[in-house]
């Protein structure tokens, strides 16, 4: 008995359960997935010990999920921009991705000028690389403007997006067309993506029930003060909101794994969001849009969001908690099927078994004129103040480098104050001139913007170019 014993100790997977060696067989790339990629944009991370609207979604998963990533961060908070840099693995000025330009709406997207880059024509996006190696690729997508310019890699593509004011996603109707797809040929390996706006929730009607507010106010009510706002009341319909994301994404897991293919490859399922949201707060910043609910201003509650790691193989869940980056994905998701990562990936391999929590691991993310760090547990913030300047500009860098320590920063323990209410600027020099530090290397090395992008002249464009969401 006592040999045994030492046996199992030093032999941990042989006397594992069947669930855990499949789990360290897809950890190490032995077994090749299916993979389900979810994107429920506006559901952000529950502050740190008080559970909320990400809690009630995953509760409403019923299951338990295999890994959670605590912070985790996406590198925009403008969900177009987020999802480019999750689709790519890289940072948005590294691609680097344009933002909306002010002449028809409906058409900004497509707007081209010379600095930006054509996805996914200049650079290869996951599902391409995927379909490389084998993959069946598909995107199924609601409310999501704009996707025109990243869908044609995908094999198979659908919108569900509704009419007029209807932002409830079609969670059955995708999970009907999902499941068709996923079945129709079992002999290739699936991706596939859903994209939900379901929480994108500025003028959703059931968030602002109760609340004092109008979703749709006119003009002159976007910049009254918020004495009525009935804060509170706004966090539930939240919760509520996320729960039933939470069942929609339920009733599609529960499509995929009703089937009990004989043979069939291990289902792997990512769970996650292009931006996060800030709920009526107005701490953290001191330049807010009239909105009491948006997503433009880099603060922990818009770039932090959930990541949650599922599969069809085990019961057993574990925590990390160090920073992490959603341009992590490509390369865990490429790492799986032993693909060769492109040039300039700056991530990393989060289900890699020598992956172990660092304890000075960072996170990056910008916007606009805007720039913010993740690492210990500081959130570091820069605002150039430079209007209509482009992340691509090199002024942004000039400033950033240059600046004193004023009040275009601010700095905050989001673990203690997570809602950003104690600026301590200043306070610790040397704590700040590190994080500043951190920032001009995520600046100068992965997230640089590439050397032919801009001449002088597009330059000069880039500055008189007018743009609603610049980055």
């Amino acid at each position: 008995m006592l040999l045994a014993l030492l046996f199992c100790v030093f032999r941990v997977l042989s006397c594992s359960s069947p669930a855990d060696r499949k789990w360290e067989a897809l950890k190490s790339g032995e077994l090749v997935p299916d993979i389900l990629l979810v994107l429920v944009s506006g559901l952000r991370a529950d502050p740190h010990g008080q559970p909320g609207a990400e809690a009630a979604f995953i509760e409403a998963l019923e299951r338990p999920v295999r890994l959670r990533f605590t912070a985790a961060y996406v590198q925009s908070s403008e969900p177009f921009s987020s999802l480019s840099s999750i689709l790519t693995g890289k940072y948005p000025s590294a691609i680097p991705i344009c933002g909306l330009v002010k002449t028809n709406w409906m058409d900004s997207l497509a707007t081209r000028q010379p600095w930006c880059t054509r996805l996914p024509e200049e650079s290869p996006i996951l599902p391409e690389i995927l379909a490389m190696y084998g993959y069946r690729t598909a995107i199924f997508y609601h409310d999501m403007g704009g996707l025109g310019t990243l869908t044609g890699k995908f094999q198979h593509e659908e919108d569900f997006s509704g009419d007029g004011l209807d932002w409830a996603t079609p969670w059955s109707e995708i999970g009907s067309s999902l499941e068709n797809w996923w079945y129709e040929d079992s002999d290739a390996p699936r991706f596939g993506l859903v994209l939900s706006a379901d929480l994108m929730v500025r003028h959703r009607r059931e968030l602002y029930s109760g609340t004092g507010r109008d979703p749709f106010p006119v003009p002159r009510r976007l910049f009254t003060p918020a004495e009525d706002w009935q804060h509170d009341k706004a966090m539930e319909n939240y919760r509520l909101l996320a729960e039933q994301a939470g069942r929609g994404v339920a009733s599609l897991l529960d499509g995929l794994t009703a089937h009990d293919e004989q043979g069939s490859s291990p289902l792997l399922v990512f769970i996650s969001s292009t931006n996060g949201m800030s709920i009526g707060e107005r701490t953290g910043s001191l330049d807010f849009p009239p909105q009491f609910v948006f997503h433009e201003i880099l603060l922990d509650r818009t770039l932090r969001v959930p990541l949650l790691v599922w599969g069809d193989w085990g019961d057993s869940s574990d925590v990390i908690e160090q920073p992490v980056e959603l341009v992590d994905l490509v390369p865990t998701l490429l790492s799986r099927i032993g693909a060769v990562l492109p040039a300039g990936i700056p991530g990393q391999d989060l289900l890699s078994p020598v992956f172990r929590e660092d304890p000075d691991a960072a996170a990056h993310a910008e916007y606009g004129d805007m720039i913010a760090v993740r690492k210990w547990s500081w959130l570091l913030g820069f605002r150039a103040m430079l209007h209509h300047r482009s992340l691509l500009d090199p002024a942004m860098g000039q400033a950033l480098e240059k600046a004193v320590i004023d009040e275009r920063f601010f700095l905050y323990d989001v673990i203690d104050d997570p809602l950003q209410t104690d600026n301590v600027i200043g306070q610790d020099p040397q704590l700040t001139f590190r994080m500043r530090d951190q920032m001009m290397w995520f600046r100068n090395g992965p997230a640089a913007i590439p050397a032919d992008k801009l001449s002088k002249g597009a330059l000069w464009d880039l500055r008189m170019t007018a743009s609603a969401g610049y980055w």
